[in-house]
């Protein structure tokens, strides 16, 4: 007790000075909370002041939303533009970079304005190819079902702002296509534009939505033509079905005989046919009567046309078999009166890459690829059933055919390898070109 009390003392003065120190800055503290004083009305009008703007912000909400709601209205409306400036910036940003870094090469090269050529042509370009994708992808609107005072009706709404653009009054609306939208109305159809402006009017029973520029309509429910995307027609109205154009020419049939026309409208290929497909590869199948009391694709008149209506190949083939490979060649199959097949390859002239040969089996023992064919035949074995080899489109033998099997590329850490077998049983490795490679301690034949 003593202790403390005499630890008490000895600290007393400095306690005092403490004391004394806090008792001079009294003063100026007081005077510092009278300030704060006399500033409180002037702090509590400000927060009245921020109090009200809050309460006037909160009033005027719905009138910001409505005018935000405007604003991106604006926005949609200014979108077809937005890419191609943005394409711009970034590529002006990507040029300048690369252009600085071998500003001293064209320096001394003297191509300084073969520089700026090149740049106005790739900005150019870029111009076209960005408002081509805008015109072709840029489709912001989709339809919408409504109930209505006068029953369910279709219109177009926004995708992005929800907006409904076009207001649902038609009995039905498909989606846009190339910048079109196709819609039913007292059982006509037109096509608008995003705007809801009719381009084509009224006036057609029935159509198709546009596919590169052109659509299929018909005056009466019963025969078809074309349009372009102006409404201009081409040709006439006399077909009873068309189909989707492919390789510039689309399938027609007038009277259950088909045929195919060009987008002008104009007859290349005369409605002559019992049967045809579409083109692939700058041929098209057609069949020119049935033969068979069987059924149709039995028939023996089939053959192929190029796209001037020219039978490149005869039409003496068995349907069943035949048929496009879709790269410009066909395989035929031709059948003689004893019920037996020949089978053989023909180029989109009529020129035979391989001949008829009667020791394929069936059209499974011809596998096509991109750029060989896999060949099956006994034609060339003597102990084997038959035999597998490889051919090019040019008809050219890269691997003869005498093997026991070539297998698919199944081999090597990228699957880049296959496997010929010898009759024997014994094998060599090739790779994707049909060249024989050593590969896992196997070597090459000689």
């Amino acid at each position: 007790m003593m202790t403390t009390k005499k630890e008490r003392m000895a600290t007393k003065p400095k306690r005092m000075a403490t004391k004394l120190k806090r008792m001079a800055t009294k003063p100026k503290r007081m005077a510092t909370k009278l300030e704060r004083m006399a500033t409180k009305p002037k702090r509590m009008a400000t927060k009245l002041e921020r109090m009200a703007t809050k309460l006037e912000r909160i009033a005027t909400k719905p009138k910001r939303m409505a005018t935000k709601r405007q604003r991106m209205a604006i926005k949609q409306k200014r979108m077809a533009f937005t890419p191609v400036s943005r394409v711009i910036l970034w590529f002006l940003g990507e040029m300048k970079g690369k252009f600085c870094s071998i500003a001293p090469l064209i320096t001394k090269l003297k191509l300084f304005k073969m520089k700026k050529i090149t740049i106005i042509l790739i900005v150019v370009a870029f111009l076209g190819l960005t408002t081509m994708c805008i015109k072709t992808f840029g489709q912001s609107l989709k339809p919408y079902k409504a109930e209505t005072m006068n029953g369910i009706k279709w219109g177009y709404i926004d995708i992005y702002t929800e907006q409904k653009t076009i207001p649902a009054k038609y009995d039905k609306a498909l989606p846009f296509t190339e910048n079109l939208g196709l819609v039913m109305a007292n059982g006509k159809v037109a096509y608008i534009d995003s705007t809801g402006k009719e381009i084509i009017p009224f006036k057609y029973v029935t159509g198709t939505p546009f596919v590169e520029g052109i659509a299929f309509v018909s005056k009466d429910g019963n025969k078809f033509g074309l349009i372009d995307k102006k409404g201009f027609e081409h040709g006439q109205f006399i077909y009873d079905d068309i189909q989707d154009f492919s390789d510039g020419l689309a399938l027609v049939v007038i009277g259950g005989k088909v045929g195919f026309i060009n987008k002008e409208g104009v007859q290349i290929v005369p409605c002559k046919y019992f049967f045809a497909e579409s083109f692939r590869g700058g041929v098209a199948k057609v069949i020119l009567s049935n033969t068979s009391s069987e059924s149709w694709k039995y028939t023996t008149t089939t053959g192929f046309i190029n796209t001037q209506g020219v039978e490149v190949v005869k039409p003496i083939y068995y349907n069943y078999e035949t048929y496009n490979i879709g790269n410009g060649f066909v395989v035929v199959c031709k059948r003689n009166a004893h019920q037996s097949d020949q089978y053989g390859i023909v180029d989109k002239t009529g020129k035979f890459i391989y001949e008829l040969d009667y020791n394929i089996q069936s059209k499974d023992d011809i596998e096509c690829y991109e750029k060989y064919i896999k060949i099956r035949s006994k034609n060339y074995c003597s102990n084997l059933n038959y035999c597998e080899g490889i051919i090019d489109y040019t008809g050219k033998l890269i691997i003869p055919i005498s093997f026991k099997e070539i297998t698919a590329f199944n081999f090597g850490a990228n699957k880049e390898y296959a496997k010929v077998f010898f009759p024997s049983g014994n094998f060599f490795y090739v790779d994707r070109t049909y060249k024989c490679i050593e590969y896992d301690n196997v070597k090459c034949p000689e």
